[in-house]
């Protein structure tokens, strides 16, 4: 491949990037500027760049984009860099704190500590841009594939640390949902019916009601409320509904989203509806030799099917052999 096309591309990569971390902050921006004067961590300035906790990464940022010089912003960006490492860890701990103790001055530290990380992104995109600027100044030089090598490597790296805030979000979201159901123990006969209504319902109530204390708070419904999670949970619901399902076709839907988060998603080991779905999956559902499986389901109920989400979708056409008679799905690990 040529180093113009090499360059062309990495510049359609790059430009993925900065319109991932533009979604989250220019709607942040927006629920921030909502939030009235002086209650809580918003509302103190207009912008949530000039906040006070922002002023380490700000001032990083604006060494490292000083200069138009390729070794340069690389050192300054490595500064920045470190910081994602750093925040990302204190973000970790307040997200455990907010799990463990859901006190209000949890949900305050957490929202610092997630601006915070959110500032360094950006951050590190807007290195990116810089450095790419300069890469263009050198595809006629030797130097231009080791440069180029560095970028895409860190271009990667940060679209993974987007991912993975975004998820980490979505956890604490799931968190406030678990403490509101209660798994059945293991074999007991529960309606599962009911089970995955309430399940519904309590995605719906955390959704409506538990995040109107703060702008940050409303950011995360806004973006997490039509993630594929949710999507998840209202094709199982909305299943479980229809008057033609049965236990057995409702036990192995919860089996497939239970797997397709298990065995595809990169975070799947912190999610917390495949906790949900796995203890339901151990309860004690009569299941009868003559009742449908889930492949023939959707089938003869397609409209049915089309309420998957694509990624639970593309799972699904993929391993549609394991629900195609009662007892052949397993549960993974």
């Amino acid at each position: 491949m040529s180093s113009h096309l090499q360059h062309a591309q990495l510049i359609l990569e790059i430009d993925k990037n900065k319109k991932n971390i533009e979604e989250l902050t220019t709607k942040y921006a927006i629920f921030f500027k909502q939030e009235p004067q002086g209650k809580g961590l918003l509302g103190q300035v207009h912008d949530f760049r000039n906040l006070a906790a922002l002023v380490e990464i700000n001032e990083l940022e604006k060494q490292a984009l000083k200069k138009n010089n390729w070794d340069y912003v690389r050192e300054h960006y490595s500064r920045i860099r470190q910081k994602i490492v750093e925040y990302f860890n204190t973000l970790l701990s307040a997200q455990k704190k907010l799990s463990s103790l859901d006190l209000q001055e949890n949900r305050k530290n957490f929202e610092l500590e997630a601006v915070k990380y959110l500032r360094a992104l950006e951050a590190a995109q807007n290195c990116h841009l810089k450095l790419i600027e300069d890469l263009g100044k050198s595809i006629n030089k030797k130097n231009f594939e080791a440069k180029y090598q560095f970028l895409d490597k860190e271009r990667e790296w940060l679209d993974l640390e987007t991912s993975k805030f975004k998820r980490h979000l979505e956890e604490v979201s799931e968190t406030f949902i678990q403490k509101q159901i209660t798994s059945p123990e293991k074999n007991a006969e529960i309606d599962l019916k009911e089970a995955l209504d309430n399940l519904q319902h309590y995605y719906t109530l955390t959704y409506d009601t538990h995040y109107g204390e703060s702008g940050f708070w409303r950011w995360i419904k806004n973006l997490l409320q039509n993630s594929d999670r949710v999507k998840e949970v209202n094709f199982l619901a909305t299943l479980s509904k229809h008057p033609d399902c049965t236990d057995a076709v409702r036990m192995q839907a919860i089996f497939l989203v239970h797997n397709k988060i298990n065995a595809s998603e990169l975070f799947a080991q912190g999610s917390k509806l495949k906790d949900i779905l796995r203890g339901l999956s151990e309860s004690n559902v009569h299941v009868r030799e003559h009742d449908d499986n889930l492949a023939h389901f959707l089938s003869e109920h397609p409209d049915l099917g089309n309420l998957m989400p694509k990624n639970l979708r593309n799972y699904y056409d993929d391993n549609s052999k394991d629900y195609q008679k009662i007892g052949s799905a397993t549960l993974l690990q």
